[in-house]
Formats: C-alpha cells, sequence, structure tokens
C-alpha cells in the first residue's frame, strides 16, 4: 500500500475487539440485547436483474449480470457455464457505532433504502450508477459499474457520503461472495493475499476456472479473506469475518474484502474500488 504496510491478521483482530465493535460486538454474537438493524428483509429487487454486461461467443463469452440494489447476481463464462449462480454477493456498510446497512442479494439485506438508478445509455450499457441511502439517513452509498470484456473484468467504484452534520469514524466498507465456481459447491480452492482473495475448481466439465475479488484502493487500509460458506452466510450483517487460511481444500467456500475508510467528515465523502475478475 501507499501510505503504510498492510495490517496484519493478528492487528486487525486487535482492533476490532478493542475499538471498531464497542457498544455493538456483544449484539453481534448473539446477547440477548436487540439490534434493530439485524432483521432481514425481503427485497426483491436484489433478486431481479437491473443489466448485463456482456460480450463474445464461444470460448470468448463473458456475462456479469448485475442487481437493481448492485449485488453480482451471475457470472457466466464461457458460453455455457455459470462462474457464479444465485449464491450471494454484496457490500455492507459499518461504522463505530455498528453495521448501518447491508445487502448479500440472495443472503438478505437491511438497513439501504430503495435504489436510486441512473443508466443513460438505456438497458445493459454504461454508464451505470446506483444510489442508496441508509435508512437512519446517516450515510449514503454510490456504486458506479466498468466493465472490460477483453480483461473479463467488472469493477465497482464505491463512495461513502457521511449526510451527518458530525464527523464519524471507524467506517468501513465489506464487499463479500460466494462463488459455486462452474456450477458446483463441493470441490472449490481458495487462497487470498492482503489485497484478493480468489477460487478456483478443481474438477468438472470446465475445470479449473476461477474468480478473484481484488481491492483497487491501495492507499486505503484493506485486508481480503477466505470464509468457509457457512461462517460468511451468518456474519453478513456483522462486518466480522471468521477466515479460513488458504490454500484451502476443495469444499465451500466464499470471500471477503474490507476496507477500514476511517473518519468521514461532515458532509463528506471517500470513494474505495473493487474489481472482479474471471480467470
Amino acid at each position: 500500500m501507499a501510505s503504510s504496510a498492510p495490517p496484519s491478521r493478528v492487528s486487525l483482530l486487535v482492533i476490532l475487539s478493542i475499538g471498531f465493535f464497542v457498544g455493538w460486538l456483544a449484539p453481534a454474537l448473539g446477547s440477548s440485547q436487540p439490534n434493530p438493524r439485524a432483521a432481514v428483509e425481503a427485497i426483491p429487487a436484489a433478486a431481479t436483474s437491473l443489466a448485463c454486461l456482456s460480450s463474445g461467443s464461444g470460448a470468448s463469452y463473458i456475462d456479469f449480470c448485475l442487481s437493481k440494489h448492485g449485488n453480482v447476481r451471475s457470472i457466466k463464462a464461457p458460453s455455457g457455464n455459470t462462474i457464479k449462480g444465485s449464491t450471494l454477493e454484496g457490500y455492507e456498510l459499518c461504522d463505530v457505532v455498528g453495521p448501518h446497512g447491508y445487502d448479500a442479494g440472495s443472503g438478505g439485506a437491511s438497513g439501504f433504502g430503495a435504489s436510486t438508478i441512473s443508466e443513460p445509455g438505456g438497458a445493459n450499457t454504461l454508464p451505470l450508477t446506483i444510489t442508496r441511502t441508509t435508512n437512519d439517513g446517516e450515510y449514503r452509498l454510490v456504486q458506479s459499474f466498468g466493465f472490460d470484456a477483453a480483461e473479463r473484468d467488472l469493477t465497482v467504484t464505491m463512495t461513502v457520503k457521511n449526510l451527518t452534520s458530525s464527523s464519524v469514524a471507524g467506517v468501513r466498507v465489506v464487499r463479500y461472495f460466494e462463488a459455486n465456481i462452474d456450477g458446483d459447491a463441493s470441490d472449490d480452492v481458495y487462497d487470498d493475499s492482503v489485497d484478493s482473495v480468489w477460487g478456483h475448481d478443481a474438477e468438472g466439465i470446465y475445470s479449473g476456472h476461477g474468480l478473484n475479488l481484488s481491492a483497487l484502493t491501495y492507499d486505503v487500509t484493506h485486508q481480503s479473506y477466505v470464509s468457509a460458506s457457512s461462517d460468511l452466510t451468518i456474519r453478513l450483517n456483522t462486518c466480522t469475518v471468521a477466515s479460513t487460511s488458504g490454500p484451502t481444500a476443495p469444499g465451500d467456500f466464499g470471500g471477503v474484502l474490507f476496507y477500514d475508510i476511517g473518519s468521514i467528515g461532515a458532509g463528506a465523502a471517500k470513494t474505495v474500488k473493487i474489481e472482479y475478475r474471471v480467470f
């Protein structure tokens, strides 16, 4: 990273324990205290495709389909093969108070309002921008999408604006996915680095296809993790992760990428960028 060495997993855990989750870690771990943001809402728009960005045919075919909430609903490459199907994918926004909203697509959602969509070129075109405000009125999240068919990647630029009249601290943006690569869940091998988390299929008709989630804003503190699907699905609204060391044995896993944005002044905004790439 440009400004400092990447955080170790141990140091991140210390930060999570001491600072980031003061006042709300207990509800995330199952305390009897109620968490008003924890209820899962059924939001049909997350299960509905807004745009499918595709190119090529046969071996060169690539297709990313997005929901009206900005989730990556499906990824297909090459023609006839599914890299990611109906499994969860999405994002989460937290600060020192706790979670303000998440949307994991098929994994559930809570805390964000309706989407405002800008797609001036018409259906299935770029530019495409999806804007949502948290139900508590404290944050606005703007997602802008880019597509590079030659590189087989989708980029998502995520801008978080503080709508309050005071500075906020400990802002964290999380992106996560679960992908049953090449159509099955039991034979994917995952690994991670500071900047990226990726998985690839270990067998099947289209053996060896993979999916990579990477941070592209290197000067903002970030870390990526492999997470077992069973752990990932129960932490979608907690801004925490139960990580699994890689490379894993073949199994069912997902990827998580944290951006620790830090403080945002009153009325100010900060931006980070992620990339999904098929390999």
